[in-house]
């Protein structure tokens, strides 16, 4: 029967070229992280409603003809939002901002 003395441990080391943040770096990202977690949060709730309710709305008259168009831009809208939220995460994520095609 196997048991905890049978295992093996893992001991993690930082690489010899690794250079310690400054305090500075660490505020500035803290501020960064800071401003997207509090401005994206009203985003994220109003996006979600307007996706949720456009879905709905969608199916709920995807019998009619109606329907599909509502469906399509409920997808074209939940990509504005999508580009809004990748716009934003630049700065975050320190990488420049991509668009999938």
């Amino acid at each position: 029967m196997p048991s905890v003395d049978d295992m093996t441990t893992a001991v993690a080391t930082t690489p010899s070229n690794a250079v310690p943040a400054d305090a500075g770096s660490i505020i500035r990202q803290l501020v960064v992280d800071s401003r997207y977690l509090i401005v994206n949060l009203p985003l994220a709730v109003a996006s979600f409603a307007v996706l949720i309710a456009g879905f709905a709305a969608g199916v709920g008259t995807a019998v009619t003809v109606v329907g599909l168009p509502i469906l399509a831009g409920a997808l074209f809208v939940s990509r504005f939002f999508a580009d809004v939220e990748r716009m934003q995460i630049a700065p975050v994520l320190r990488q420049p901002r991509v668009r999938p095609i």
